[in-house]
C-alpha cells in the first residue's frame, strides 16, 4: 500500500506537467488566421474601410448618438491583408516571429492571439479590456494563455516590449476631426459574443 501511494505521488505530478506541456502545443479551436493574399479577406477588407469612412462622414442631425458593429471575421480579415500596411504608416514595423494576429470577442474582453517564434512557434493569447474615458481610448492587457493552457500570470508579464499593440501603453485620442468642421468622438467601446460594438456622437463644427 505505501509503495502504491509513493508511485502515486510521484507519478501525479508529472502527468500533471506532462498535460500541461501538451496543452501549450495545442490550438485553440478559434485560431485559424487568413494569408495576407486571399483574396476574399482583401475584399472584406476594402468593404469595411469604406463602409467605416461612410458612416463618419454620414450627416446623423436627427440621430448623433449611433453605433458601429464589427464583427470578429470582418476585423480578422482586415488584420490579416492590411493590419502590417497601417503600422508601417505610423512609423511601427511588424516584429520578426510574431505571427498573423487574430482576434475573438467575447463580452468584456477582446482576446487576441499569435504564434511566436520566441516559444518555439506556440500560440500566446493575450486578453485585452477596452475602455475610453477623459484622456482617450485604451487596452488594458489581463490574462494570458499559452497554446490552450491559461497562465496564472497577467499578461504584462509576458509581453515583448517590441510587440505593437496599439493602445496598450498610452491612450489615443478619442475624437476625430471630419473635414466639414464636424467631429465624431467614442464614447464606449463593448466587446460582446462575435463582435465589437462602438458608440459614437457626431457633433457639429468642432472647436477652434
Amino acid at each position: 500500500m505505501k509503495r502504491k501511494r509513493l508511485l502515486l505521488a510521484v507519478l501525479t505530478p508529472l502527468l500533471l506537467l506532462s498535460g500541461a506541456w501538451t496543452m501549450t502545443m495545442l490550438t485553440p479551436s478559434w485560431y485559424d488566421p487568413l494569408e495576407a493574399d486571399n483574396p476574399t479577406a482583401e475584399a472584406a477588407s476594402e468593404r469595411v474601410e469604406f463602409r467605416v469612412q461612410q458612416e463618419l462622414q454620414r450627416i446623423r442631425t436627427d440621430a448623433p448618438q449611433w453605433t458601429l458593429r464589427l464583427p470578429d471575421d470582418v476585423a480578422n480579415a482586415w488584420l490579416a491583408t492590411r493590419l502590417q500596411a497601417w503600422l508601417r504608416g505610423q512609423d511601427v514595423q511588424w516584429p520578426d516571429g510574431v505571427g498573423t494576429p487574430q482576434v475573438r470577442c467575447r463580452h468584456g474582453v477582446v482576446e487576441v492571439a499569435a504564434t511566436m517564434e520566441a516559444l518555439n512557434g506556440r500560440i500566446c493569447r493575450l486578453d485585452l479590456v477596452p475602455s475610453v474615458d477623459s484622456a482617450g481610448v485604451m487596452l488594458t492587457p489581463g490574462w494570458a494563455a499559452l497554446g490552450v493552457l491559461p497562465l496564472p500570470l497577467p499578461a504584462p508579464l509576458i509581453l515583448s516590449d517590441d510587440l505593437p499593440i496599439p493602445l496598450l501603453d498610452a491612450p489615443a485620442a478619442a475624437t476625430i476631426d471630419l473635414i466639414d468642421d464636424r467631429r465624431v468622438r467614442i464614447t464606449a467601446i463593448r466587446p460582446v459574443s462575435g463582435a465589437l460594438e462602438i458608440d459614437l456622437m457626431t457633433s457639429g463644427p468642432a472647436v477652434p
